[in-house]
Parts: C-alpha cells; sequence; structure tokens
C-alpha cells in the first residue's frame, strides 16, 4: 500500500469535516483555501501526527479537533480556535497543559494517558464541562478551583462528578 503525503489540503466550499484516516505521520501541515466558515471539525486520531497543524488562522468556525493516539508533545498553533469547544489530544506525549489560554469557548478537554504532572495552563478555560486527565502524572488535585461548570472531571483513572 503507498503512503499518502500531503503538504496541503484545499477543500471545496461545502466541506465541513475533515478525517485523515491512516496517514502514518504524513499529516498535512497547512490548510489553504478552506472558507472560514465551512470547517467545524478535523480528526486525526491514530496517525503518528507528532505536532498540531499550522496555519489554522482562517478556520474561525472550528468547534472539534480529534488528535487522539500520537505523538504531539506540545500544544500549539490553536491561538485563532477561538470557537473550539473540543479538543481530544488523549494518548500522545505531552507533559504539560499549555497553549490553550486563548480557547475560552473549550467546553470538553481530553488529555487522558500523556505524561502530565500538574494540573495548570487552564486559567482562562472556565466554561470546560469535561476534564479528562485520567492516566497520567498527577500527584495533586490543584488549580482547577475557577473551573465551576465542571461537570465530568476524570483523574487517577476515576471519575469525579461535580
Amino acid at each position: 500500500m503507498a503512503q499518502t503525503s500531503f503538504a496541503c489540503i484545499i477543500a471545496a466550499e461545502t466541506v465541513t469535516v475533515i478525517c485523515f484516516p491512516l496517514l502514518q505521520g504524513a499529516f498535512p501541515t497547512q490548510f489553504t483555501s478552506v472558507p472560514e466558515s465551512s470547517l467545524i471539525q478535523v480528526h486525526a486520531e491514530n496517525d503518528g501526527v507528532t505536532q498540531v497543524i499550522e496555519n489554522l488562522d482562517g478556520l474561525t468556525n472550528l468547534n472539534s479537533i480529534f488528535l487522539g493516539k500520537n505523538r504531539i508533545t506540545k500544544l500549539q498553533n490553536m491561538d485563532s480556535l477561538i470557537n473550539l469547544k473540543i479538543l481530544g489530544v488523549q494518548s500522545n506525549r505531552l507533559t504539560k497543559i499549555e497553549g490553550l489560554g486563548r480557547l475560552v469557548n473549550l467546553e470538553q478537554l481530553y488529555c487522558s494517558h500523556n505524561g502530565i504532572e500538574v494540573l495548570e495552563g487552564l486559567d482562562n478555560n472556565v466554561k470546560l464541562q469535561t476534564l479528562d486527565m485520567a492516566v497520567n502524572r498527577i500527584k495533586k488535585i490543584e488549580n482547577i478551583s475557577h473551573l465551576t461548570e465542571i461537570e465530568e472531571f476524570w483523574v487517577f483513572a476515576k471519575m469525579y462528578f461535580a
């Protein structure tokens, strides 16, 4: 089977969801010509992705990104995603939560199965309703008292209800 490689994605005006099955790490480095009002979801689970896509600036209506089961070590390039509500980065190689400060509309954050040691970097994410931090290296629950909208909170492989 030939490996598919993308340098960029050029989408039609009606595209709302882009899925990248079995890319084996050949994830697009940027999106071009994607209508700002059209793309709302990106799925790239289990693809060997090592970093979050660059040049997401025009995708202001993107509300969900699913990047689980990859090799991402740092959350970056998401400052312009002001309408993002769901971010799935479980089963990656994250050691800390960072780069989410501008995601003020984030409601669901899935970071389980990483190497995160401290609950931090969520100061501006006050709309969080679901926070999945299970199976990480967190030893102390702190820095979340401001998250008053939390309904589901997973940590230490257990689920706590608010």
